[in-house]
């Protein structure tokens, strides 16, 4: 698995760790990891019948990472609906900031077919991180619930 869930994080949230080859690897782990906090088993559990692009942009990756996975929330909170990332691409440097391309696809959130675990309100600032390594890339992040 590309991503877990990290015990030592703050307590009250969800902390998670994602690797990747390169940052798409990173962002699609970390979008599959915000979903499955909130839908059991999603993979399988959630249908494609509402396809929606997800453009962000920020300056730096790690800010870029919390624009990207509160783009998946917001569309939770303000349409009811649950989704997964697919084809994201990630673009950019230090100089011309960076870009996050995605199609998010899912449906409505339907308790009777979804089994509903956390409820995540927001990516947060709190421990954010996203490195280079030596094999790829890195990242943590906090989620609110």
């Amino acid at each position: 698995m590309p991503w877990r869930f990290v015990d030592d994080g703050v307590t009250s949230d969800l902390t998670v760790l994602a690797t990747g080859r390169d940052l798409d690897e990173v962002f699609a782990s970390m979008a599959d990891a915000v979903t499955t906090a909130m839908i059991e088993d999603p993979a399988h559990t959630v249908a494609a019948s509402v396809t929606l692009p997800a453009v962000v942009t920020a300056p730096a990756p790690d800010l870029l990472l919390v624009r990207f996975l509160d783009e998946i929330l917001f569309y939770k909170d303000a349409r009811g609906l649950v989704l997964r990332a697919e084809g994201v691409r990630v673009d950019g440097d230090a100089t011309r900031g960076y870009t996050a391309n995605a199609t998010l696809v899912g449906e409505p959130i339907d308790p009777r077919k979804h089994v509903l675990g956390a409820d995540v309100k927001a990516a947060t600032l709190y421990g954010l991180r996203v490195d280079r390594k030596a094999d790829g890339w890195e990242a943590e992040i906090t989620l609110d619930v």
